[in-house]
């Protein structure tokens, strides 16, 4: 709908004479005034609320049919209140700040754009869920308007897993972000505490720890400034591979049931065209029990691929592992930082299981 009526938070009419107001003079209200704004169907008096994007015309939709659409795409309450405090905080420290400023060529929205140490950036909160296409092509856009974007998840958005026993969910690969100091992370907007909440993981996606910063600290820490000290409750330590204890008799009976499942035939072929048995290649791997998050094969399975070309794991340099891994589609590599990620962990992965032989290094 093009009209809806408004009133203030406290019921009652706050603009001008007229009890209704255009979604185009809507869209050109400052952040701060639109907040304080009820907005109601004119026709059912149920409440509305305002919708914009780069390919939608600014208009007003009923709140259910909004809430279902902000599933997929459009803007929520919650994410208009952690752009406002964003942009807030880092006005407060003299920054120069644009909410929903539009590139020169109209094709995108800044959430909040800003110039720091001169270099445009645009901080990003996302809230509803987002392919992997969808945000490479939103920084490509960016990137064409010399503009880095800076990504924020929603800490009450279905992106936090880290309650209720849930796990990693390989969507969140694309916001991955890796710290010499600290390793792997994901950057959260918390809404409670109005700071950006870092969850540091480990190559399987389990918490390590958190930490919150304030929006100033952690533009620092994404330009990779030496100076800062992250306040961490404990050390984080750098991430560690996972092993199970596994006997002679255990790996055996384990072995006939992974042979009894259809879903494993890329390995078996490759076993077979090397002239290999899997019991005989795979009996001393079998203590990796685990999953990393950049790989769709069990850390032992990987272990036995890297066998098949190099017995010792010694006679290749890591990117040459890297190219195998990826041309039998054992790698989910999603851009050059997981790559580089990817790569730190198959070279942990291969010092660990050299040491665990006893073999020279």
């Amino acid at each position: 709908m093009k009209y809806a009526l408004y009133l203030d938070r406290e019921g009652i009419n706050s603009i001008n004479k007229n009890t209704t107001i255009s979604a185009d003079v809507y869209s050109k209200l400052p952040p701060e005034q639109r907040l304080a704004l009820r907005l109601l169907c004119p026709r059912c008096q149920q409440e509305v609320v305002f919708r914009q994007g780069p390919r939608t015309r600014a208009h007003f939709a009923h709140q259910k049919r909004a809430d279902q659409a902000t599933k997929h795409q459009g803007e929520s309450s919650l994410h208009m209140q952690s752009k406002l405090a964003i942009a807030k905080q880092l006005m407060a420290e003299c920054m120069p700040v644009q909410m929903e400023k539009i590139c020169a060529d109209g094709k995108r929205r800044a959430d909040v754009y800003l110039e720091f140490q001169d270099t445009a950036y645009t901080i990003e909160i996302q809230y509803a869920p987002i392919s992997e296409m969808a945000v490479q092509a939103r920084e490509n856009d960016y990137a064409n308007q010399d503009i880095r974007v800076i990504w924020l998840l929603g800490r009450k958005s279905r992106h936090y897993r880290y309650k209720n026993g849930k796990h990693f969910s390989n969507l969140l690969i694309t916001f991955l972000q890796w710290h010499p100091k600290v390793g792997l992370f994901l950057p959260y907007w918390n809404e409670g505490s109005q700071k950006v909440l870092l969850v540091f993981l480990d190559y399987y996606g389990q918490s390590r720890g958190q930490c919150q910063l304030s929006i100033q600290e952690y533009l620092c820490l994404w330009r990779a400034l030496d100076g800062l000290a992250l306040r961490a409750n404990k050390q984080i330590a750098s991430p560690q591979i996972k092993k199970s204890k596994y006997t002679q008799s255990a790996n055996g009976r384990f072995l006939q049931a992974y042979l009894r499942q259809d879903n494993h035939l890329p390995l078996l072929e490759a076993l077979y065209l090397h002239g290999k048995n899997l019991v005989t290649m795979a009996h001393d791997c079998l203590s990796y029990q685990q999953k990393c998050i950049f790989s769709s094969c069990y850390d032992w399975e990987v272990l036995v691929y890297l066998k098949l070309v190099d017995p010792h794991l010694d006679r290749f340099g890591l990117k040459t592992y890297l190219d195998y891994l990826k041309a039998k589609d054992v790698l989910v590599v999603t851009s050059q930082l997981s790559t580089f990620i990817v790569q730190q962990w198959l070279g942990h992965l291969i010092a660990d299981f050299r040491k665990h032989l006893s073999l020279p290094s």
